[in-house]
């Protein structure tokens, strides 16, 4: 079995918040100076058992993948109606879990001491079209080129939002909020046999008659959600997801070929008379197609009798059960949440460091240490050495990630970059010279395989050590 290894997304943003803000500040903020704002929060797919992740050679998971230059993040006001802002050049970093990934970018927030936004919603668009501040999120739209979603030449757009209140923000800290779920805007159809039709039949074709060129990013009364999670999605059920793009066309699409059956990723369509289906082909282990008297499969309940509207984020699991009476097809069709459950691997063993080779920081060139805690005073410079023995082949580099206080307070040096088996050094100074609180950055080194693999490096202080990662402190 294939393994995937996925990722949760970890967001940081530093920055502040367009002007556009200041009128759902705190009126009590008096200050005029802007300042760095960091906030965090965690992206996930819309299922408990379903990680997204990033397009840079980690895996290959289609239905979850972002492309993460693509990623725009935006605030809203509470109605999701008058946009508060965007987040600007955000770029990635990986952290101390090899799930997560961190991403940093520019807000502006003016008046920025320790003030509230009494309301506001955040969006997230991934994989979508371009958003300024002056779009309507409701409007935004994407094309449905089966052949490039069929060859995962484009990925499938995403969307998600969570509401907050008295969000308070603080200049230097981190506001946490929380995790945010991304609803899928396509719908995913799968045609399969059962072990038992499988011993008997080949499914050599699967086709769908019609369906729209267009889908709309966000689902219906999007300004209404206040949180895309699992709990939203049961409560509204297909009703408050569904928002087709009436765009039909009549045309053969053929489903793609998977291991035991096809698939096809369709925008939303809404099916008021069951004139659109699929045709299924069947041959006999000698090669011969078999005769069927109606070789269609519907999008509807076959129980009940009922149809049903090809919905967002769901999947249609149909399985050809057998062949009865000289050509009919016996089904069990399924219709529910697109949770999928890809098997998560840890690769962190893949990455070995000897107990010769753990982090050792020179003696000397930092002010103190306190367990993982490295204390620097302004204008000085600490040096580390270390060596990754494995991956062979492999390359690491290192990334400094703020916590709190001033997110330039720390910078290297000197290279942060080299190849695995090789002892390396990392210079990394301070830069702040008036100082007034403690500013705190991770250090964070990671490994890229000869195979693309990015693998976070957890073991650099020692079996000895609780701690997986070191923190620099500049001290006050």
């Amino acid at each position: 079995m294939k393994k995937w290894l996925l990722y949760i997304i970890y967001i940081c943003v530093p920055g502040m918040l367009m002007g556009s803000c200041s009128n759902y500040l705190d009126e009590d903020t008096s200050s005029l100076v802007t300042d760095k704002i960091n906030v965090t929060f965690t992206l996930a797919m819309n299922s408990t058992s379903s990680r997204a992740i990033i397009t840079d050679g980690t895996g290959n998971s289609y239905e979850n993948r972002i492309d993460a230059d693509g990623l725009q993040v935006l605030f809203y006001d509470a109605n999701g109606t008058k946009c508060l802002g965007k987040v600007e050049n955000i770029v990635v970093f990986r952290t101390e879990s090899e799930y997560i990934y961190q991403f940093m970018g520019n807000l502006t927030i003016e008046d920025a001491v320790d003030y509230t936004l009494p309301s506001c919603k955040v969006m997230v668009f991934a994989n979508s079209a371009e958003m300024d501040t002056n779009t309507d999120p409701t409007s935004l739209t994407f094309d449905y080129d089966a052949e490039k979603f069929k060859n995962e030449s484009v990925n499938i757009p995403m969307w998600g939002a969570a509401s907050f209140t008295n969000l308070r923000l603080a200049p230097g800290t981190n506001t946490d909020l929380g995790t945010i779920y991304l609803l899928r805007a396509m719908a995913k159809v799968e045609v399969t046999l059962s072990d038992e039709a499988a011993a008997e039949f080949n499914l050599t074709g699967v086709s769908l008659n019609k369906y729209n060129e267009k889908g709309y990013c966000l689902p219906s009364d999007a300004s209404g959600i206040e949180k895309t999670d699992d709990a939203w999605q049961n409560k509204v059920g297909d009703i408050g997801l569904f928002n087709e793009f009436s765009s039909p066309r009549t045309a053969e699409l053929a489903f793609m070929p998977t291991g035991n059956g096809y698939v096809l990723y369709l925008s939303e369509y809404e099916n008021t008379d069951n004139s659109a289906y699929m045709t299924v082909t069947l041959t006999d282990k000698a090669g011969e197609q078999v005769k069927l008297n109606e070789p269609y499969l519907y999008f509807k309940n076959y129980d009940k009798g009922e149809r049903f509207n090809v919905v967002r984020n769901h999947c249609y699991q149909y399985r050809i059960k057998s062949v009865e009476n000289g050509g009919e097809l016996q089904l069990a069709v399924k219709a529910q949440p697109w949770n999928t459950y890809e098997e998560n691997w840890n690769y962190t063993e893949t990455v070995t460091v000897k107990e010769s080779g753990v982090i050792k920081w020179t003696e000397g060139s930092y002010d103190t240490m306190h367990e993982a805690e490295v204390y620097m005073k302004y204008a000085t410079t600490a040096e580390c050495a270390f060596t990754i023995d494995t991956p062979v082949g492999g390359t690491w580099y290192a990334s400094l990630i703020p916590v709190s206080g001033n997110y330039d307070a720390f910078a290297f040096e000197s290279e942060a970059s080299g190849e695995v088996g090789k002892q390396a050094t990392l210079r990394i100074k301070t830069t702040q010279d008036d100082v007034t609180e403690n500013s705190k950055a991770e250090l964070q080194i990671v490994v890229r395989t000869i195979d693309g693999r990015t693998i976070m490096v957890n073991n650099l202080l020692g079996q000895s050590s609780s701690e997986t990662k070191y923190t620099l402190v500049q001290s006050k």
